[in-house]
């Protein structure tokens, strides 16, 4: 994971860990402003990111955002913060997903079985199963345990 990552993903990962954060801290809906991102209009320069470009194509981050709503809708949020992790887990039907990264350096996380670990703000990308190392880019966990059972193996 130690390739370099462009300004696409680098906003696409700052998008995710800023909705991951909001949704942990209890918020149910969360907009993203500006949806478009416009290069050549007032406050060009501002480091926001929007979710479509200009020609109304989707953009890194809105397939990122697009993740996550799906994932938070009708969803209850848990907070994930132990064990070098941090982000949000979120259950629906008896199913996880976990949307975390590591302030910790490189952790390592023990995967259950049928659960997958993707990439969700970089280019391209599979998922991962078994054990994988979590860095400072947000990874999704899609898993069919309770958020309960894993955050525990977490």
């Amino acid at each position: 994971m130690g390739a370099r990552i462009d300004a696409d993903e680098k906003r696409a990962q700052e998008m995710v860990k800023t909705v991951s954060v909001l949704l942990a801290g209890g918020v149910r809906r969360v907009l993203w402003l500006p949806l478009v991102m416009n290069p050549v209009g007032r406050n060009s320069n501002e480091p926001r990111y929007g979710l479509l470009n200009p020609d109304g194509s989707v953009r890194l981050t809105g397939t990122a955002f697009e993740t996550m709503a799906q994932a938070a809708s009708g969803a209850t949020a848990t907070a994930v913060s132990g064990k070098g992790l941090t982000g949000v887990a979120l259950e629906k039907n008896g199913k996880a997903q976990a949307f975390v990264w590591s302030t910790a350096g490189d952790v390592m996380v023990k995967l259950g079985p049928g659960e997958v670990a993707k990439p969700i703000a970089a280019q391209g990308g599979s998922g991962a199963t078994g054990s994988v190392k979590l860095g400072a880019a947000p990874v999704q966990i899609v898993s069919n345990r309770p958020v309960s059972e894993l955050l525990s193996t977490l």
